[in-house]
């Protein structure tokens, strides 16, 4: 049976990182926005993932009952999956991760349903989807230049390969 993981910590990056303007820059050809895309979306999923449920949640504001129907559905999925430790038991049965993700999908497709707010959401996953797209092409990955696909030719070492000093 799979657990759970033991803290978020490994996968909420700090927000200060995640919003520092400081390794703001545009990507210097498509190469380079697609190594940033798919690093960023992977490195800070947990993060986009919180925006577009921000967004989301906010867009629930003129329908208080769906809003607080998915705020406590929200808050049970945070603490079930990421604060919990411990295999869920429900009369003494232990609870499988695949039925409580399950069951999970299932309320929230029945909250959709009823609230009559899927138009709420796939605006809201739409906005949300775009606001990461956009930050994690604009956003420099922390590594520096290792991790790009352009290597030695954008460090200020002096490497560069023979070509360096044309």
């Amino acid at each position: 049976m799979s657990t759970p993981p033991q803290t978020t910590t490994v996968l909420l990056r700090p927000w200060p990182q995640f919003i520092s303007g400081a390794t703001l820059s545009l990507p210097i050809s498509l190469s380079e926005a697609s190594h940033r895309l798919s690093h960023n979306l992977h490195y800070y999923a947990l993060n986009y993932t919180l925006i577009t449920l921000l967004i989301f949640l906010l867009s629930l504001l003129p329908h208080p009952l769906p809003l607080i129907f998915f705020l406590i559905l929200s808050a049970s999925w945070y603490y079930l999956y990421f604060i919990y430790t411990q295999p869920l038991e429900v009369f003494g049965y232990p609870i499988d991760n695949t039925i409580l993700l399950s069951s999970f999908i299932c309320l929230s497709v029945v909250g959709l349903f009823f609230g009559r707010v899927w138009g709420s959401f796939v605006v809201a996953v739409a906005i949300g989807g775009g606001v990461s797209v956009v930050h994690a092409v604009v956003k420099a990955p922390e590594e520096g230049v290792d991790g790009s696909p352009y290597g030695a030719l954008l460090s200020d070492s002096g490497g560069g390969g023979e070509y360096f000093r044309v």
